[in-house]
């Protein structure tokens, strides 16, 4: 019988998800803050839970909101896939947006 490997789910891995992925988030960024004069400096705190499959199970973002741009944050990441692991695992992440001057 082959032997069932441990593999836990490895800080390296989610940050090369959560870096390939920043684009999108920075697209709610820009999306919530259209038509804005000034788009504020913001700071979103994003907490994950994945499955051993990779996929997530729950994402929770709070944050300074606006136009919509948590449920944005949250709808992404949820689609987000995360190599497999033994136990899943949770994550918490703070994405910064840069607002214009």
């Amino acid at each position: 019988a082959p032997t069932t490997q441990v593999r836990p789910l490895d800080s390296q891995a989610i940050s090369t998800v959560v870096s390939r992925n920043r684009l999108m988030l920075q697209r709610c960024y820009e999306r919530a803050a259209r038509g804005m004069a000034q788009a504020p400096t913001t700071r979103m705190d994003v907490s994950l839970r994945v499955a051993p499959s990779g996929a997530v199970s729950s994402a929770n973002v709070s944050g300074n909101d606006f136009g919509g741009l948590a449920a944005c944050i949250q709808s992404t990441v949820t689609r987000w896939r995360f190599p497999e692991s033994t136990g899943g695992g949770e994550t918490r992440f703070p994405v910064v947006f840069q607002g214009s001057n």
